[in-house]
């Protein structure tokens, strides 16, 4: 392979850039066609030094992705891996950060980068969004030489995978990063403005490896998770009947402020869990509520405290019960759910996966702590 010419695979999903849309003008081969004349004539714009594969992986609206789709994208990047120098997906935008989550779980040692990029409006649509988001991710992964790992390119933001945020369903800049933390970049007019304070934090959570092997840790045990809100006058006998039913082995709770269920109500629930080793990440009602470790008011500190409630730190919902169900998918254990939900994925694997794996990695290090 020439080292002058890049070599990028485009894996495309559906979604609404792929012309998945209610908009009546839109169409699913006319947006497939435009698409692909696009990445052709950007390809020709680098002057031979492009070099780009384009696959189609599956065509569904991304609401109706599932740890099955996830697999499918991780398995062909493994299998691509050594061919390629970075990697896009097209995706639809309703999932577009579980998906760059969940990338960032299971390749935990990926060295290139994987851009998800879409579109809020199809590209055959009139004054779609589609085309200058297409260019910007192949500039992003012709030009990028800092980041590695999933992002998400999309207007001109440039978001780590490990804690994006989709806060609208209409706007160019639809997704930034969670909690009011910092974008790892911006491109505008072709032109690429790193941070690099973010991108160290980022790249941070992925680790070196000794080899050309990229490591797939792509389990999520994700059919037996609920996510409930902890709405004011809920009947707890509803939440004890679904955990007696023995068919929930994990939960996701949305609670008033920065994590705070309401513990007269729920303490029966809250000793079920506990006593049935059923885990529970406790997450806050506001879209940028950080759930600390002791919680800001005394019933979210009682649940953390007395019933091992699992605060969802600095990430966002999904991202939170994402994490919670690829841990239990690679079998950590209930007693060592809450401090490995603190740590990196590579940190995880490392320390409770591969601890005797050699050649997975180089060497014995501390890891910071990112979530």
């Amino acid at each position: 392979m020439d080292n002058n010419v890049k070599k990028i695979k485009i894996y495309t999903t559906g979604g609404t850039i792929g012309g998945q849309s209610f908009d009546s003008n839109a169409s699913i081969d006319e947006s497939s066609i435009l698409i692909y004349q696009d990445i052709n004539d950007i390809q020709k714009e680098y002057d031979g030094n492009c070099n780009i594969d384009i696959e189609e992986l599956y065509n569904i609206d991304s609401s109706e992705v599932t740890p099955e789709h996830w697999s499918i994208i991780t398995n062909k990047i493994q299998q691509d891996y050594n061919n390629y120098d970075n990697f896009i997906i097209l995706h639809g935008t309703n999932t577009m950060s579980r998906t760059a989550f969940a990338l960032t779980c299971s390749l935990p040692n990926i060295e290139k980068t994987i851009i998800l990029t879409g579109s809020q409006l199809a590209r055959s649509s009139p004054n779609t969004d589609a085309k200058q988001n297409l260019v910007n991710a192949i500039h992003f992964a012709m030009k990028n030489s800092q980041i590695i790992g999933p992002v998400i390119v999309f207007g001109e933001n440039i978001v780590s995978g490990n804690n994006s945020i989709k806060i609208d369903n209409k706007a160019t800049n639809a997704f930034v990063p969670f909690a009011n933390n910092e974008v790892l970049g911006k491109i505008n007019g072709g032109q690429i403005e790193y941070n690099e304070n973010a991108i160290f934090e980022h790249n941070n959570s992925f680790g070196k490896k000794s080899s050309d092997e990229l490591k797939n840790y792509c389990k999520f045990n994700s059919k037996r998770h609920i996510t409930l809100t902890d709405s004011t006058g809920l009947n707890p006998e509803i939440i004890l009947f679904l955990l007696q039913s023995g068919k929930v082995d994990s939960l996701t709770l949305r609670c008033s402020g920065d994590g705070d269920p309401n513990m007269q109500s729920l303490s029966n629930v809250f000793w079920f869990m506990k006593n049935n080793n059923i885990p529970v990440i406790l997450v806050g009602e506001s879209i940028n509520s950080i759930t600390t470790e002791t919680g800001l008011n005394n019933p979210g500190a009682l649940a953390r405290s007395k019933f091992n409630a699992i605060p969802s730190g600095n990430l966002p919902e999904q991202a939170a019960t994402i994490k919670l169900q690829w841990l239990l998918g690679l079998g950590i254990r209930y007693k060592d759910l809450p401090e490995a939900m603190k740590k990196s994925p590579y940190a995880i694997v490392k320390e409770y996966i591969c601890k005797n794996d050699s050649k997975l990695y180089e060497e014995e290090e501390d890891f910071k702590m990112l979530y």
